[in-house]
């Protein structure tokens, strides 16, 4: 995890250069400094028989997407504990169908994580293998429309309860005391000074592990204290809410 054969950059075009590249042109060279042209061919050639040997490294599996991946990223700077090793590979999808394909597309054997603000999140000491995924700003609008809120799973709660009060809705005060985002609300249910999000929610969408999407109504989701009854590999993408409905 987090090889040399990870750190590579990105071209212009948008993709990743690898060590691999950086092999073959180092090899390249050498045998066009060698003046026998026997040899350097020979060298060449065990050069081209070497790179195919080599194991292809996690971003160099990965589908092709809009959003950005970035290998090697430090947990320890993105949660509140500041403790943590690297997450193997960082994904931050530009929206909800950019997710879906690379989610249909990934290699079934990479492990997916999604992660919010990482205010309630302790990573240990080796990482995070396989691709985090993270909610970039395609995941995190806010608008409101009548007497209900749309978020993505990537607002801040107390970015939502600023909205709601701005606009004069009440019953969404109680997101103001809860230090995540809209998406880690919906997969614990959480909630504070008497109010969760099974009172709040209209109806969420996610996508699920082979890129389906899905929504469902706050009775779909076997909501209990602190608890959703989703499928694990659902990855919630927004929810509608409004006024308290108990």
């Amino acid at each position: 995890m987090c090889s040399s054969d990870l750190s590579r950059v990105t071209s212009s075009e948008g993709f990743p250069r690898s060590a691999r590249g950086k092999y073959v042109h180092v090899v390249t060279f050498v045998a066009q400094s060698v003046r026998n042209p026997f040899a350097g061919f020979g060298i060449a050639l065990v050069a081209v028989i070497a790179v195919a040997l080599l194991p292809l490294s996690l971003l160099e599996r990965l589908p092709p997407v809009r959003g950005k991946y970035r290998p090697c990223v430090a947990i320890a700077d993105l949660v509140w504990f500041r403790v943590g090793g690297p997450a193997e590979v960082m994904f931050r999808p530009e929206d909800r169908d950019d997710l879906a394909d690379f989610l249909r597309s990934r290699p079934r054997d990479v492990p997916v994580m999604a992660i919010g603000v990482g205010s309630n999140l302790l990573v240990r000491d080796g990482g995070i293998d396989g691709v985090i995924i993270r909610c970039g700003r395609g995941l995190s609008e806010i608008s409101v429309e009548g007497d209900r809120i749309t978020a993505g799973a990537g607002a801040l709660d107390g970015n939502v309860a600023l909205t709601a009060q701005q606009h004069g809705l009440g019953g969404l005060e109680f997101l103001s005391g809860i230090p995540g985002t809209i998406g880690g609300g919906l997969r614990m249910n959480a909630g504070a000074y008497g109010r969760e999000m099974v009172d709040v929610l209209v109806e969420a969408e996610a996508v699920d592990g082979e890129g389906r999407v899905h929504t469902v109504g706050p009775q779909d989701l076997g909501f209990r204290y602190r608890h959703c009854a989703a499928p694990e590999d659902w990855i919630f993408t927004k929810a509608e809410i409004g006024r308290a409905h108990v």
